[in-house]
């Protein structure tokens, strides 16, 4: 018999179960959350990359976090219960009760009879599970509909959840209490639900227990690029997520609470949570499970997953100062933007560049060098560190590939490249991974071989202050005392999280020195992934960045090196800029331009900021999206004017947790009104 819709897409749902318990595994693996009885319901295991490991962390953590608050809140009753919706392969009820902390809980959990009876057959035939079910039966009575387990502790319920009679019906032959206090458990399962099903189930909760928790853990924030990318993942897999859109932000979902009969409803995204709720020696030991730098896509990720607690009867007190304390987080972040009428241009240009973490710098002629990345491969489109030298003519958008006369310049990203002469580059830092910085400092010399574009790559023999191996740092030509200077400020490197060092090369003699700066001076903090932009050409400018605590910086400061000795100055801008790092800045006569970025509370890369330098007043705009085709990932991306009312986007994108790599496919043209 063919299959219908519907139990298509709850194959698809079920197939979700078996992707998540193989990255909660790996994440279990290498350390970041202890479990011992997860890999029993796994075939075999996988080890995913760092971000994915991060990812089942926070959420592990999350959950973890408010079911010991439950367990261990005293109660008037002497009884309470957890019922896992959606429950899969969780191990949570094995978890709980070999630490002790189930002894007057009765845990439930409910999911297709698949998926339950599969999970019956491991936990009967694992004798470390098995141990932890005391008096464990296998339902043979009909009379009891959707029993598959049973134990004095621990029911285990193949039930459709959209069937609500029998969902109560079942619970309560199998010993549930609607008036004791009980947390129901969603995580990642009512977003496959049709939108009416999954809010009838929430309403159900709420008028047939009288003492009640409601926490779910599940996607929000669909219409931006990574919303975009996140959504697509789900939909080409079968199991769409069906309540993002009706239910997109941590209002809405608290509403949708509140509606369906809860009484107090908060919720936070996994950014807040991980900020405010993990301590300061537990993010230091998470930090340091795993080689890591990608730190746009781990906030993003965070961003577009939320944790919504609800509350009635006396839960609502019991739990009341997680309603209280999330106001702070958001209290100083102004989401209020103008709406301007700017468009978004795509190029003809193929194939297009589609790359991120690349440097560019713009010669005298107007024509942009781009160099490195990780990207796609011209042809089969393979995703690697890219080693090749581009030139982008912006006058007729023609893109030549730069031949290497010897040896090419080798692969690297997060890298800096500073054009010292109309073709002579400075080409210094960046890596191949996070634990391999590029060691040399290279020149790169372009020429013209007949209609070619060449390049000869030589490494510099340096002397003075040499800098250490770095990347996501920046290097900006400025005028010091007559001289043409690169200054190198900050960055990271594979023992430092942050850096803040700063140092000026001399173009000529190929010689460094270590700026020091007096007392009274108010230097920036050490940062990372923050732009720099010369301004009149005598001072340099850098704005945001990323500290080493992971938080995004609202800074703006000036170098001036038109005096006699360098200084810093931070200007005070009103109103505050949003703090972001891996943005692109620009400058236009007095005005200084920030576009995207991204911060560690939302997600901010659809903005633009501009700044008049002489007045320090901001403005920031709501930029447009392009079709949802091509959504535009405005982080780790480099702009340039091409004229006063047209900037030039080149690359941008990122590794989108485990929805895949996304690349923006540029150049993109984004044409400004007269604001400038």
């Amino acid at each position: 018999m063919a299959k219908t819709t519907k139990t298509r897409s709850d194959v698809a749902i079920q197939g979700t179960n078996d992707s998540s318990v193989v990255s909660k595994c790996s994440m279990i693996s290498q350390g970041y959350f202890q479990d011992d009885y997860l890999r029993h319901f796994v075939i075999k295991t996988r080890r995913r990359a760092p971000l994915i490991n991060r990812g089942y962390f926070i959420r592990a953590a999350a959950v973890n976090l408010i079911l010991k608050q439950f367990l261990n809140t005293d109660s008037k009753e002497p009884y309470k219960q957890i019922i896992s919706l959606g429950a899969g392969f969780d191990s949570a009820y094995f978890r709980l009760e070999s630490q002790d902390l189930l002894k007057d809980c009765q845990f439930f959990e409910v999911d297709f009879m698949d998926v339950a009876q599969r999970k019956a057959n491991i936990i009967e035939n694992q004798p470390e599970l098995r141990k932890l079910v005391t008096d464990l039966s296998r339902n043979n009575d009909e009379l009891t509909k959707g029993l598959v387990l049973q134990s004095s502790k621990y029911t285990l319920l193949g039930i459709d959840m959209t069937k609500l009679n029998d969902l109560s019906t079942a619970l309560q032959q199998c010993g549930a209490k609607f008036n004791v206090p009980t947390l129901f458990l969603s995580e990642c399962v009512m977003t496959y639900m049709p939108v009416k099903r999954s809010d009838e189930l929430i309403s159900w909760a709420a008028k047939t227990f009288s003492n009640a928790m409601f926490v779910t853990y599940e996607q929000i924030l669909p219409y931006d690029a990574f919303g975009i990318v996140m959504r697509g993942h789900f939909k080409s897999l079968g199991s769409a997520l069906q309540a993002i859109e009706t239910y997109p932000t941590l209002e809405s979902q608290q509403e949708r609470y509140l509606t369906q009969g809860w009484q107090v409803s908060m919720a936070m995204d996994m950014n807040e949570l991980y900020n405010k709720y993990l301590s300061p020696g537990e993010k230091e030991r998470i930090e340091a499970l795993e080689p890591f730098d990608e730190f746009e896509e781990w906030h993003l990720k965070c961003s577009h997953y939320v944790i919504v607690c609800s509350f009635l009867g006396d839960m609502v007190e019991t739990f009341s100062h997680l309603k209280t304390e999330r106001q702070s987080c958001y209290d100083n972040v102004k989401t209020d933007h103008n709406r301007i009428d700017s468009v978004w241009e795509r190029t003809s240009m193929s194939p297009p560049i589609r790359r991120f973490g690349h440097a560019c710098s713009q010669l005298q002629s107007g024509d942009l060098v781009i160099t490195g990345g990780f990207g796609e491969t011209k042809g089969d489109g393979k995703h690697t560190r890219l080693d090749d030298i581009l030139i982008l003519n912006m006058e007729n958008t023609q893109l030549c590939c730069v031949k290497p006369k010897e040896c090419k310049l080798g692969t690297r990203l997060f890298h800096s490249v500073t054009a010292v002469s109309d073709d002579k580059l400075l080409i210094f830092g960046g890596r191949t991974s996070p634990t391999k910085p590029v060691q040399s400092v290279e020149i790169l010399s372009l020429y013209r071989e007949m209609d070619d574009w060449c390049y000869e790559c030589n490494e510099l023999q340096c002397s003075g202050d040499i800098p250490s191996p770095r990347w996501r740092h920046s290097a900006c030509k400025v005028v010091f005392n007559e001289e043409e200077y690169v200054v190198l400020f900050g960055g990271r490197n594979a023992d430092i999280q942050s850096l803040g060092d700063c140092y000026l090369f001399n173009c000529k003699t190929h010689t460094w020195k270590e700026i020091t700066f007096g007392g009274d001076c108010e230097c920036p903090i050490a940062r990372h992934s923050h732009s720099a932009i010369a301004y009149q050409k005598n001072k340099m400018i850098i704005t945001g960045g990323l500290d080493a605590d992971q938080k995004a910086l609202n800074s703006l400061y000036m170098l001036h090196c038109d005096k006699a000795v360098m200084s810093w100055e931070r200007l005070k801008v009103t109103p505050e800029l949003k703090a972001r790092y891996s943005h692109s800045s620009e400058i236009s006569g007095d005005t200084l331009l920030l576009l995207g970025g991204v911060n560690h509370i939302s997600s901010i890369s659809d903005g633009l900021t501009l700044v008049n330098l002489q007045t320090l007043t901001s403005q920031t705009y709501t930029l447009p999206h392009l079709e949802p085709e091509y959504p535009i990932m405005l982080h780790n991306h480099t702009c340039h004017f091409i004229s006063k009312s047209k900037l030039c986007v080149i690359g941008g994108g990122g590794n989108c947790f485990s929805f895949g790599t996304h690349f923006n496919s540029t150049p993109l043209i984004l044409h400004l009104p007269e604001i400038i």
